[in-house]
């Protein structure tokens, strides 16, 4: 610790916003697909969330963002039926759990040196 503070970790809003921005389109695409399925407040409400989120300076499309454009995030849980697509799926989502957050708070150099 430097100063309380952790000298080694790494910024990952820029991976954590490309990786959202991905989820994001192929849902949205998935939302498109079934559009017959889904009321039009709903699509109003995704397609609103899905501009504000990809067009924001500040924040990138993390995960609590994804989740304000729930029908989308929806639309993908209800089409991964499969126990073998859910695996994947859970496999993928606890793969990147675990690899950003260790690079969130160990980082890649290890503890910093004095």
């Amino acid at each position: 610790l430097i100063n309380g503070v952790h000298g080694a970790s790494i910024d990952l809003n820029l991976i954590a916003g490309l990786l959202g921005t991905v989820f994001l389109l192929y849902c949205l695409l998935r939302l498109w697909r079934d559009r017959h399925l889904i009321g039009w407040p709903a699509l109003a409400w995704t397609a609103f969330v899905a501009v504000l989120t990809l067009t924001s300076q500040e924040t990138p499309p993390n995960a609590r963002l994804l989740i304000c454009a729930f029908p989308a995030v929806m639309i993908f849980a209800a089409k991964t039926r499969s126990q073998r697509s859910w695996n994947i799926t859970m496999a993928i989502t606890v793969t990147l759990l675990i690899v950003m957050s260790y690079l969130t708070y160990s980082g890649p150099g290890g503890p910093p040196r004095p």
